[in-house]
């Protein structure tokens, strides 16, 4: 019958407004929570006590929350900052190979084997020319290593030529303060307030200067990031084979590069041998 059934439908239409939606629902919760804690305000009974989160909870959560993103972003940060930190393990080979690839207009490094012998070049510098054994051989691993480090990567199966990754050139930013001379002798002076200066010249094959090495980044509670000095910027002085050093430390070294025949001059404190042949000359700046 129609009004039979025009009943019906208005009964089904009635009860459908009279059913709560879900935003109704979170509205009526959210109501209900602040009435529950408002009346237990009134009482003095601690809303912390029956599950009810109070101010200095919520403000504290909030702190804890702040402080987390703030570490993951400093994560995120070193993590795409590439070799800030990648950098602080490279030995000086690994160093200056990389400093010179990423020099190279290619951004290559070229290594064959010919009937003439081995040969690795980047940036018009030639690594295995004149090398003892065991020179070549730390040459050759630390090629090995910037492969492993993802620095470089071979362009063929022929691994003749290694090309500079993305990674490599952010690693190569933070070798700045790089260099290398080509010197015969290196002169090392002890400057005192009361007494004459003490001076040694050593005959060496070559100077380079390695840069300085840090700690891991700390973000302090301002989010100001804390730089604390590992290492200083060196001078790494090749070939001083059958030396007698001194006994006392220096505070200057001198040098003159044979190939542009400038004199080269650096505050210096202390020196310490490492093998097989080198002196290092930790830099004052």
């Amino acid at each position: 019958m129609p009004g039979f059934q025009s009943a019906k439908a208005g009964d089904l239409d009635l009860v459908r407004r009279s059913q709560p939606t879900e935003r109704h629902s979170v509205e009526i919760l959210r109501n209900f929570t602040f009435k529950r804690k408002s009346v237990l305000d009134l009482l003095g009974t601690p809303a912390a006590e029956v599950g009810v989160a109070g101010p200095q909870e919520e403000t504290d959560r909030r702190l804890q929350a702040g402080e987390a993103e703030r570490t993951q972003n400093a994560r995120i940060r070193q993590r795409d900052a590439g070799g800030s930190h990648a950098t602080e393990d490279l030995d000086p080979r690994e160093i200056e190979l990389l400093w010179n690839a990423a020099k190279d207009p290619e951004g290559q490094i070229l290594h064959d084997i010919t009937l003439n012998g081995e040969a690795m070049r980047a940036n018009e510098r030639q690594f295995l020319d004149g090398a003892d054994a065991r020179t070549a051989a730390e040459w050759l691993g630390a090629l090995r290593r910037l492969e492993g480090r993802g620095f470089i990567e071979p362009l063929s199966g022929d691994r003749d030529f290694f090309k500079v990754t993305d990674q490599g050139y952010q690693a190569a930013d933070h070798l700045g303060g790089f260099a290398r001379w080509t010197a015969e002798a290196i002169v090392l002076r002890a400057h005192y307030l009361n007494a004459p200066t003490q001076e040694q010249t050593i005959s060496c094959k070559g100077v380079i200067a390695i840069p300085a090495r840090y700690f891991d980044d700390q973000v302090g509670v301002d989010r100001a990031v804390i730089r604390s000095l590992k290492e200083p910027r060196s001078l790494l002085v090749e070939g001083i084979n059958r030396v007698t050093l001194p006994n006392w430390d220096p505070t200057d070294a001198e040098f003159k590069d044979t190939i542009t025949g400038r004199v080269e001059q650096f505050p210096v404190t202390g020196m310490q041998l490492v093998p097989p042949a080198r002196l290092k000359l930790p830099i004052v700046e």
